[in-house]
């Protein structure tokens, strides 16, 4: 008969892809086993921390963080299930949390004060700073994948002596973003922590960190509720113990005041109010931490009797909640049928919060409710059970939570029954129950969209408005009911309100009422993308002729771009800039829909950069440079390589023979074209930082003296950078010769000794901020293993295998393509770049495209981060985690690519 532990082996191999792999590569098996063992049976267990040996190196010392996180996870996932305890988890996690941050604290303080002339001795738990621990690992209750809330303050802003040559501020911040990277970055062993400085004073727009003095005058001036309920779980958990103690008792009289203004309650209703409504109410799972009855309903119902009685009660003082949620009856603050609710709900819900992240090592919260779903889950339990009855159970659960946190807080039930849709547009529905019915149609802000509904109803020639002759009844609730049906009902209802309140979209508007397929396709336009939305906002006709289509999409073609080209010129002169920018935004989105539909990456940077070549091209015609004039236009950079995106820069270099005074003046007026904004929309920017002189001197540059820069004294960056260039407008028998001469020159001298090692220090420069920075955040243009990267190796293998250099591909992807046939020993991994090399330059455009914003400005979780992994194809609870796994697994592989191809070249240069 198999033992306990067999059993457990067994299940959890069974259950868990993460605890699987994790256990085959563990080099000390029995020995995770048996620490599983001793934690199920309530021994103490030493965490896994770095040996000794790899402290003296940042790259072993990440390394053997993230061999111990995965230790970690294999030991107490199997205490966990033998235990059948999340407390098991709890405690665990967080003395592994505890070891590892301060293994990276300490190592950061040694090189801070190495790295800044002073003694590492004492640098690191007396170097006078201490990190405190709040959320849970404050409360000692971290799960499988939680973030660790921090704050770090330093003992003070003007010591007595100080042997560093920066103010203790700057050695601090250094200190805690080097131990944050440590912990945080994704590398190819996967990561450690995420650590979250949030909690500190200000939150993100406040410094890093803090001195005591600082630290309590913040909370002493500006404190809020919400700041007092995140400093009832804080604990010392690295650094200087004695400071940490110093600073607990420091604020002790802020966070437990023996009597509490007025607002703490309300505010704390307000957050839970909020929690529960950022995820619309599905019937097909639960967030087992932000849905009514879940974990944070138990959370915010104990700190709210800690910040109410704790300073009364000294036993309510506990951060750990399963210690408050005991305390509370026994100080005849709450009744004993209540406390067992929350006690119960609290630990069934945190255990199987965490059997949902350790079944593959994800941080999610979602519980799929579906019987067949659960069933995997319920054979878990002790004693196991079917899908059916977990699924009755968790519905018991949460309805007994949620009674006791809706009686604290004055919070109302399930909201109204009934067709949300319906009760919405009911003008005698009351707010709550309208606002709880946007919220089941997945509406995140119901306020705006009743808005939006009602001015709908007031335009004079909106379909919506009662009494106008074009007055379709019912209307608005189809235009809501086709919003709820798409992956964003915000920004669908947006864009089908505006179009149905202007005029000139009146056509659009007729499209939609008459035929429920064409609203079915703009709204799912207007959820997609808001630049595109907007961009069809402002050019009405595009809209309805991509109605007339039904949104498909479209590369251009060089026909219809010439085509287009000549309506621009034929516009009275003063008018032409105008209609530059509507053919423009006209083509820009027929490539938009075309990306949404799934084109390829490289085919639409292709779309884009002929649509700016045809720009270009109009431009020059427009002022008389087009036909027969000595000038050509080079395109470098992204535009160069047929790869543009919707952000990009155009990177132009103007060549010329001849006077270039006669010139210069006809070119102003073309760039202006091409700049300004107008009201189809904005042109480009535009980057002439390429050209010899930089962005010194003259704009126009000698053709003769740009090959011969190249040619006598390019830097490696600027040569490999030429390979990419290609003509875009102008005289094409200047433009060939020039690119001809300077691409055979760049070719040669990157062929020659010292250029691959010139190019590793460029890019070593340019991964710096990256690395520096620490957060998880995108960079996939300059990171470790991004574009760039892929874009040097491809370029210099390029260099070395095509002949004539003047035919090389000047974008990568077709350059990868060439190599992966003619590049010798290398061609497999040049081949094995390309799909990585897609992705990310997919993942760039979709977050302008998706959330109209940089992708360094996408954070990698929160409903941003779904709604841009949804649009990429990654499905299931977490999209935007499964994006940044796949984000990261990409750049994991093209780092170790591009070093091995780089390490090649630079082998045999």
């Amino acid at each position: 008969m198999p033992s306990a532990l067999d059993t457990a082996v067994g299940a959890l191999s069974s259950f868990s892809g993460a605890f699987r792999r994790y256990l085959a590569a563990e080099p000390d098996r029995d020995a995770a086993l048996a620490d599983a063992e001793a934690l199920a049976a309530g021994a103490a267990v030493p965490a896994p921390a770095p040996p000794a040996d790899v402290l003296a190196s940042r790259a072993a010392l990440s390394a053997s963080l993230r061999r111990c996180r995965r230790r970690a996870f294999v030991t107490g996932a199997l205490a966990e299930q033998l235990a059948g305890d999340p407390a098991v988890t709890f405690r665990w996690a967080t003395a592994c949390a505890e070891a590892w941050i301060s293994a990276a604290f300490d190592f950061s303080a040694r090189s801070a004060a190495i790295a800044l002339g002073g003694d590492p001795v004492g640098a690191g738990r007396g170097c006078g700073f201490a990190v405190i621990g709040l959320g849970k690992l404050g409360a000692g209750e971290l799960n499988p994948s939680s973030d660790v809330d921090l704050v770090v303050v330093h003992a003070s802003d003007e010591p007595a002596s100080w042997p560093f040559r920066v103010p203790p501020h700057a050695f601090h911040e250094r200190v805690a973003r080097e131990a944050a990277a440590l912990l945080s970055e994704p590398t190819g062993d996967g990561f450690c922590l995420r650590v979250d400085f949030d909690l500190r004073p200000e939150g993100k727009s406040g410094a890093l960190v803090n001195s005591l003095d600082a630290l309590a005058g913040y909370c002493e001036q500006f404190g809020t509720p919400l700041d007092r309920m995140a400093w009832t779980r804080a604990r010392p958990v690295a650094g200087d113990p004695d400071l940490g103690r110093e600073t607990l008792l420091a604020l002790a009289p802020f966070v437990w005041p023996r009597s509490l203004g007025s607002g703490a309650l309300e505010a704390l209703a307000g957050v839970l109010g909020r929690l529960r409504g950022l995820r619309a109410r599905s019937r097909d799972s639960f967030d087992l931490k932000l849905d009514r009855g879940g974990i944070r309903d138990v959370e915010l119902t104990v700190a709210a009797h800690q910040l109410l009685h704790g300073g009364r009660v000294p036993g309510l003082r506990d951060p750990a909640t399963l210690s408050v949620i005991a305390a509370l009856p026994r100080a005849g603050l709450m009744d004993p049928a209540d406390a067992a609710a929350l006690d119960q709900g609290y630990r069934a819900l945190r255990r199987l919060e965490h059997l949902v992240q350790y079944r593959e090592d994800r941080r999610t919260q979602a519980l799929l409710l579906a019987p067949d779903a659960l069933d995997a889950f319920a054979a878990m339990l002790a004693p196991p059970a079917t899908g059916a009855a977990l699924a009755d159970d968790v519905a018991s659960l949460r309805r007994s939570v949620a009674a006791v946190a809706d009686r604290l807080f004055g919070l109302e039930g399930e909201g109204a029954e009934g067709d949300p849709v319906a009760v919405f547009v009911d003008p005698a529905a009351a707010d709550d129950d309208r606002w709880s019915a946007g919220r089941r149609l997945g509406l995140a802000d119901p306020d705006a969209a009743a808005a939006h509904l009602a001015r709908m109803r007031s335009a004079p020639q909106s379909p919506a408005r009662p009494g106008h002759r074009g007055w379709r009844p019912g209307f608005e609730t189809a235009v809501l009911a086709a919003a709820s049906r798409t992956g964003w009902p915000d920004g669908a209802l947006d864009l089908l309100a505006r179009l149905a309140r202007s005029p000139r979209a009146a056509a659009v508007t007729e499209l939609c009422a008459g035929d429920g397929r064409v609203l079915d396709s703009v709204a799912r336009v207007g959820a997609s993308s808001p630049v595109l939305a907007a961009a069809l906002l402002r050019d009405p006709g595009a809209a309805l002729e991509h109605a007339v289509t039904g949104f498909r999409g479209e590369l251009p073609s060089a026909e219809d771009l010439d085509a287009g080209a000549a309506r621009v010129l034929a516009s009275p002169a003063d008018e032409v800039g105008e209609a530059l920018a509507a053919f423009r935004q006209r083509h820009l989105s027929g490539v938009m829909l075309a990306d949404l539909a799934g084109a390829d990456p490289a085919d639409v940077g292709a779309g884009l950069s002929d649509i700016a070549d045809a720009c270009v091209r109009c431009a020059l015609d427009a002022v008389g440079l087009g036909g027969g004039a000595p000038i050509a236009v080079l395109g470098l950079g992204r535009l160069g390589g047929r790869e543009t995106g919707y952000l990009s820069d155009l990177d132009l270099v103007l060549v010329h023979r001849g006077d270039a005074a006669e010139l210069t003046r006809g070119v102003q007026r073309a760039l202006s074209l091409l700049t300004t904004r107008g009201a189809a929309g904005p042109m480009y920017e535009l980057d002439f930082r390429l050209r010899p002189s930089g962005n010194q001197g003259p704009l126009l540059v000698e053709a003769g003296e740009f090959a011969a820069w190249h040619e006598r004294g390019a830097s490696a960056a600027e040569r490999l950078g030429v390979l990419g260039c290609r003509v875009v407008a102008g005289d094409r028998a200047i433009g060939d010769d020039v690119t001809a001469r300077a691409k055979a020159a760049a070719a040669s001298a990157l062929a020659g000794p010292g250029a691959v090692a010139e190019l590793r220090a460029v890019r070593e420069r340019q991964r710096a901020p990256v690395a520096e920075g620490g957060e998880r955040a995108y960079h996939p243009k300059s990171a470790a293993g991004g574009m760039l990267d892929v874009e040097t190796a491809a370029h210099l293998w390029g260099a070395r295998q095509v002949p004539d250099p003047a035919r090389m591909p000047p974008g990568t992807v077709a350059l990868l393509g060439e190599l992966a046939r003619t590049g010798g020993r290398a061609r497999q991994d040049l081949a094995a770049l390309d799909p990585g090399y897609r992705f990310l330059l997919r993942l760039s455009n979709r977050a302008h495209l998706v959330l109209d914003r940089p992708v360094g400005r996408v954070a990698p979780d929160g409903p941003a981060a779904d709604r841009l992994g949804r649009s990429l194809g990654f499905e299931g609870a977490s999209p935007g985690e499964a994006l940044w796994q796949a984000y990261c697994a990409a750049l994991a592989d093209g780092r170790k690519r591009c070093e091995a191809l780089m390490a090649l070249l630079q082998g045999e240069s």
